[in-house]
């Protein structure tokens, strides 16, 4: 008899035990809203979008889709590791940012370590403004900055996948939101 389960199987049990948080209709309404506003906020200017590479490509996709305004896509590679261990914060930018208004995306904006950090570092090279948008923004009493474009509200203590978001791996690829449920 087996006791381990296959990929296959684990990547089930998690569908299983979820139910949809928003369907693939209101993420797109609500993205579709953001884009809007995004697009009249920049509609004068060029703006570059920074999407973090490996997080919110569908969300980055969703929205650059709908924008009504010109723009720039580059992604950015991060690497981040708890200062505790000595390791250092890096992100690696494919182009030059001085004078550009910088909007970096991401899926899940959780305590925003993570984003202030590229924030500081688009500010440092040069860039004119730089603002964020993020698909799911999770409350955190520890959160150090807030998006300054959110298209759900997500509370804490709850798991969220879909949408460019993954649990344990798995999943990443659907077309809405789930909520992992307590097994």
């Amino acid at each position: 008899m087996q006791d381990t389960l296959t990929l296959q199987e684990q990547a089930q049990g998690y569908l299983k035990y979820a139910s949809v948080y928003k369907t693939y209709e209101e993420v797109q309404l609500s993205i579709k809203s953001t884009a809007k506003l995004i697009s009249t906020d920049y509609r004068d200017k060029f703006p570059l979008f920074l999407n973090i590479l490996g997080h919110g490509a569908f969300f980055t996709t969703y929205l650059l889709s709908n924008l009504s305004c010109d723009a720039q896509l580059d992604t950015i590679q991060v690497s981040s590791v708890d200062s505790q261990t000595g390791s250092t914060f890096r992100i690696v930018p494919n182009i030059n940012i001085i004078d550009r208004d910088v909007i970096v995306l991401d899926e899940l904006l959780d305590d925003g370590k993570t984003m202030k950090m590229i924030i500081q570092s688009c500010k440092d090279w040069g860039a004119k403004s730089v603002e964020s948008a993020v698909l799911c923004n999770k409350d955190n009493e520890k959160k150090i900055i807030q998006p300054t474009y959110s298209i759900f509200h997500a509370p804490k203590n709850v798991y969220l996948f879909g949408c460019g978001m993954n649990v344990y791996g798995f999943w990443s690829h659907l077309p809405d939101i789930r909520l992992l449920n307590s097994q």
